[in-house]
């Protein structure tokens, strides 16, 4: 009776314990019922994102500018030493200098339309006989059909397909109407233009009077067809 009596409590105990694990045991394996699972995909399916698009403008207005030389003073042209002599004097180059003869320019029209660069070319005059004629003479000597040969093809832009149409290599002579160096066609010579004069080379006519004799050369901007 004493040993019944006390082995009992000990049984009673255990019993919970069972259970629960019975119950454990028995969720492991038996379906969830239909409502458990339909709260379970709504509390972890995400939740699908809705966008709104709108659009507007952004507006720029763009200024034109002018077509112009970009530099204040253009190279002057100083060519190397000729000879008094009776005949036409050739290929006479320029002195060579640290700074190369360049003329630059600006097109910043916006417009493409055609542009020119023309030069015209004065007379040359004596601006100091080294020594005067023997009858007093006027010392203002002018040296007759002198020719500037401009060179061809050395044009550069920033972007190689601004190009314009290459320089003309006809002569430019002196007292004569202008000739057109650069023809920039349509949508040609945007933007910045520089022309390297340094093969550019001198023709005199025949020489009697030594000295130093200056032209003029007139460079001109034209935009439109060229006429």
């Amino acid at each position: 009776m004493g040993n019944a009596t006390a082995q009992r409590p000990k049984e009673e105990m255990t019993k919970p314990v069972k259970w629960m694990m019975s119950a454990l045991l028995l969720g492991t394996f038996l379906p969830l019922s239909p409502s458990l699972i339909g709260q379970a995909a709504t509390t972890t399916a995400p939740t699908a994102s809705v966008a709104t698009n709108a659009n507007t403008t952004a507006d720029v207005q763009v200024a034109a500018g002018k077509l112009t030389f970009a530099q204040e003073k253009l190279p002057a042209l100083k060519f190397e030493a000729a000879k008094v002599a009776d005949g036409e004097q050739t290929g006479l180059g320029l002195v060579k200098t640290d700074n190369a003869p360049v003329v630059k320019i600006s097109n910043l029209l916006g417009s493409g339309e055609p542009w020119q660069l023309k030069v015209s070319l004065s007379e040359f005059q004596a601006v100091k006989l080294l020594k005067k004629a023997a009858s007093g003479a006027d010392d203002k000597r002018t040296l007759t059909g002198a020719t500037l040969v401009f060179p061809k093809k050395n044009l550069t832009a920033k972007a190689e397909k601004a190009l314009p149409t290459a320089t003309t290599t006809t002569p430019v002579r002196a007292g004569a109407d202008a000739m057109t160096l650069i023809d920039a066609g349509r949508d040609a010579g945007m933007g910045a233009v520089d022309l390297d004069l340094s093969p550019i080379t001198l023709t005199l006519p025949r020489v009697d009077y030594a000295g130093n004799y200056q032209a003029t050369v007139t460079y001109s901007l034209v935009s439109g067809p060229n006429q």
